[in-house]
């Protein structure tokens, strides 16, 4: 695969249901900094919106964010100017370390770091970098994949396990001030997402109260993972001062459903439907959360469970002739 090409080439971001459950979710817990003294509309949002800008687009019809820089490291300026979708979004071609000592330290922003890698050397130093240097107010998130790397895969369990002893090793270097130790059962496919949360999670802590510029702490409000194909993992938290920090703790924000301050990342997940499924599920929705005997259609107790869980936030698509 060349460099030009990236995971946009090979999912189309406008149709990951779960993903964009996610989105709506960050959207909503936002919303609900508003009333509490925090001028989102007025933050500077910095994201990696590859060509198809999904985040930007929300951002600004939801949260009314009208200042937006996009950047993107893959040599495709001319699509990415293309599908620009306002004029007040900005674009830098170039890698996101190339941004962020760059950024207004006297300006809040919203930062959505979303790679389609788990987390590296590189990775973790972008972090770093952005909690260190946006203002008190700023909400940083990441994304990165949750499971070994593709070129990775396992033919057998023998394979497996070298895979997994090689990679302890490598991450035990990468994640040594932020774990103890990494261990290969730490690799699983049911463990790696607790380790990468925990690794980023205390990274923005550590770095976050390492600032001596200002006063400031962090507060975890992120820690999804979903699959639209690869597992992914999202973690992220709003950087303040202590004490509006130490405000919202005593305040019922972080009672909010969609706020996630624990180290286990909460699993989205929602069934694949038909738009006549969802229509009736919607029409049905307080029967069924009473445990009607029976639907209309074949749907498993667990997908049942999670689509009342998210249904306000699930999308539909439809065929549009433009």
């Amino acid at each position: 695969m060349s460099d030009i090409q990236g995971s946009y080439s090979r999912v189309n971001y406008l149709l990951r249901p779960t993903k964009q459950v996610e989105r709506k979710m960050i959207i909503e817990a936002l919303q609900k900094l508003l009333p509490l003294g925090y001028d989102i509309p007025g933050y500077r949002y910095v994201g990696m919106g590859s060509i198809y800008y999904v985040d930007f687009v929300l951002f600004h019809k939801y949260l009314h964010i009208t200042d937006m820089l996009c950047v993107e490291v893959r040599p495709i300026e001319r699509r990415m100017s293309f599908n620009r979708p306002y004029e007040f979004v900005n674009l830098h071609m170039g890698k996101m370390a190339e941004v962020l000592p760059q950024l207004d330290r006297a300006r809040s922003h919203l930062m959505w770091l979303d790679y389609d890698t788990p987390p590296n050397e590189q990775i973790l130093s972008d972090l770093a970098t952005a909690v260190k240097v946006t203002a008190p107010g700023s909400v940083v998130i990441i994304t990165v994949t949750a499971q070994l790397s593709e070129v990775e895969r396992a033919a057998n369990i023998e394979e497996m396990k070298e895979r997994n002893q090689k990679w302890a090793a490598i991450y035990s270097e990468w994640f040594r001030v932020y774990v103890d130790e990494v261990t290969p059962a730490m690799l699983t496919r049911k463990n790696i997402a607790l380790l990468f949360a925990n690794v980023l999670r205390n990274l923005c802590i550590e770095n976050v109260r390492g600032r001596r510029d200002v006063d400031v702490d962090f507060l975890p409000l992120f820690n999804y993972r979903y699959a639209d194909g690869q597992s992914m993992l999202t973690v992220g938290g709003l950087i303040d001062t202590t004490e509006r920090i130490n405000q919202l703790r005593e305040s019922r924000f972080l009672e909010e459903p969609v706020i996630v301050t624990g180290e286990e990342p909460v699993g989205i997940t929602v069934p694949q439907l038909t738009v006549r499924e969802k229509l009736w599920l919607d029409q049905n929705l307080r029967a069924v959360g009473e445990g009607a005997d029976e639907l209309a259609f074949e749907l498993e107790p667990a997908e049942v469970e999670s689509y009342i869980q998210y249904a306000k936030y699930y999308p539909i698509y439809y065929e549009t002739l433009v």
